[in-house]
């Protein structure tokens, strides 16, 4: 194996180490993070996917390694981009909820006022009608 080559698999081995250290130390705890603050009901986390694919130089291959490691950071980022969805359609889903049940609160509470208005017009109907007292006489 020649020197130039040597130094080629060094740099593409530093390139894998750099960049595996940056898939754990930043997307995979940004995806950490957002599903830990989802478990408190914070749905305003977004996971940002940061670490590159590693590319070769022209004319060269990236390797087995290098392309073993695009294929699972174009996983690990897909996996970013669902949650990120996910989490987006949760939170429009919950507001949606909060105004049906606005809407649905507020056409109780007027069945409620007229349901009570009603009882009121029949309580009204089944009375009987008042007699008048009777007229002093004259003595």
């Amino acid at each position: 194996m020649s020197l130039t080559s040597r130094r080629h698999d060094a740099a593409a081995v530093t390139m894998l180490r750099q960049r595996l250290q940056s898939l754990d130390d930043h997307c995979l705890v940004s995806l950490g993070d957002g599903l830990e603050a989802m478990t408190r009901g914070d749905l305003t986390r977004a996971a940002q996917p940061v670490t590159e694919p590693i590319a070769a130089d022209d004319g060269r291959r990236i390797g087995s390694l290098g392309e073993t490691f695009n294929t699972m950071l174009g996983r690990a980022q897909g996996g970013l981009g669902a949650y990120n969805t996910m989490r987006e359609q949760l939170a429009a889903m919950i507001a949606e909820i909060g105004s049906t049940s606005t809407a649905v609160a507020g056409a109780s509470e007027q069945i409620s006022s007229t349901a009570a208005q009603t009882g009121a017009a029949v309580q009204e109907i089944a009375r009987p009608p008042s007699t008048s007292p009777p007229a002093p006489s004259a003595r």
